[in-house]
């Protein structure tokens, strides 16, 4: 035959502008991903850039702290000698606190770690504490009074023990260069009014 049946050419153009539309999807796919990618990585430097630039508020708090730490509770009031580790991680995005305190009786000793950072799609500081003797972790959100120089935060454990919610407010003033107060209030959902059961005296070592 000198020239191929139509059939056969209208079929193999047929794969041809098939192959062509498949080759422009890809191409149409990869560069709205690249697209995307480029502007999820403006985003997320962005956000970045507020995080940092937020928690640099907490600058006073960073070192090494000798701990009191006051507990009220039934039996009365008992202190316990401890210390705190402040410094920040994930290139400043976060602060990073270590606690640990002694215990009364012969047990290990306490200890916990709280990440603080601030969120800005919320536009508010998050803190989350992770216990040595708990698998559950809290996170609270707070505010920080600049002219007060306190950071107070709030939020509700649900069940915390076992039945009842817990409901808690901490407010962590610096008073100086070398000196900070934490104190913890709390009311489970069965109590009419909060109550102060921790203060934390903190003295600065370095």
């Amino acid at each position: 035959m000198r020239g191929q049946p139509r059939k056969t050419v209208k079929r193999k153009g047929s794969m041809l502008m098939n192959a062509l539309r498949r080759i422009v999807s890809i191409f149409a796919i990869a560069m709205i991903a690249t697209v995307n990618s480029s502007a999820l990585g403006r985003a997320d430097e962005k956000a970045y850039s507020q995080m940092k630039a937020a928690m640099r508020i907490f600058a006073p708090m960073v070192g090494t702290w000798n701990a009191v730490w006051r507990f009220y509770d039934k039996d009365g009031v008992t202190d316990l000698p401890g210390t705190e580790t402040i410094s920040y991680t994930l290139d400043g995005a976060y602060l990073e606190r270590h606690e640990d305190h002694l215990r009364k009786d012969s047990q290990p000793h306490y200890a916990l770690v709280i990440f603080t950072t601030f969120n800005p799609v919320a536009n508010r500081f998050e803190q989350t504490y992770f216990y040595r003797s708990w698998p559950h972790s809290v996170t609270e959100f707070g505010v920080f009074d600049k002219q007060l120089r306190e950071f107070r935060t709030e939020t509700v454990v649900p069940r915390e023990d076992g039945i009842h919610d817990e409901h808690v407010r901490t407010v962590l003033k610096i008073v100086s260069h070398d000196r900070m107060i934490y104190t913890h209030y709390s009311r489970y959902s069965n109590e009419p009014r909060e109550r102060r059961n921790l203060v934390i005296m903190l003295t600065r070592i370095n």
